[in-house]
């Protein structure tokens, strides 16, 4: 997925979830996340550009991403799996 993105034209819509879209050039443009390699970063969007967004920046990160439903929610979305259960 990351190496399609800059195969694309910079003004092509690459994703949308009705209420806004990113383009390929947008996408490229994703940054890293303030975290270290490995990290695991949860995840807790639904279907939104947003989760494009942030699920490419853990991977440029070279981070772990953990997608969680959104209808998961207290416990259960601290037992997810890959995410270690709090002290």
């Amino acid at each position: 997925m990351l190496t399609s993105v800059g195969h694309h034209d910079a003004d092509r819509p690459a994703v949308s979830d009705g209420r806004r879209t990113l383009t390929y050039g947008e996408l490229r443009g994703t940054g890293c996340l303030d975290v270290e390699r490995g990290d695991r970063v949860l995840i807790h969007i639904g279907n939104r550009v947003e989760f494009v967004e942030y699920l490419l920046a853990a991977l440029r990160s070279a981070a772990i991403a953990v997608p969680v439903s959104v209808r998961a929610t207290g416990r259960n979305s601290r037992t997810s799996p890959g995410i270690p259960a709090p002290p």
